[in-house]
């Protein structure tokens, strides 16, 4: 969702990512990059990610945000991540 300039061109951008795109960069980390639809004019402001099953004992984190992409990176304690699917939340302007 992209509103009007005179609100600051503020955008909106949502999302689903597939746990079969994910690397496995350890035995508890795994890692991936999603790029925007469509960059955001200026910057983006706010990531975030949360699993869509199958998640306990498990932290997130937003790194690398720019205008165009943001690379989200699961810890676990016990579980397998590939098991897990995203949904993730953007906003920007």
């Amino acid at each position: 969702i992209a509103f009007p300039s005179w609100l600051m061109g503020f955008m909106v951008k949502w999302g689903y990512y597939s746990y079969g795109n994910w690397i496995a960069s350890s035995a508890n980390t795994s890692q991936s990059t999603v790029t925007f639809p469509l960059s955001f004019p200026s910057q983006a402001a706010f990531a975030i990610a949360v699993p869509t099953r199958g998640a306990t004992d498990f932290s997130m984190t937003a790194e690398n945000l720019s205008r165009t992409s943001v690379m989200f990176r699961y810890f676990n304690q016990f579980e397998n991540v590939t098991e897990l699917g995203w949904r993730w939340f953007a906003i920007g302007w």
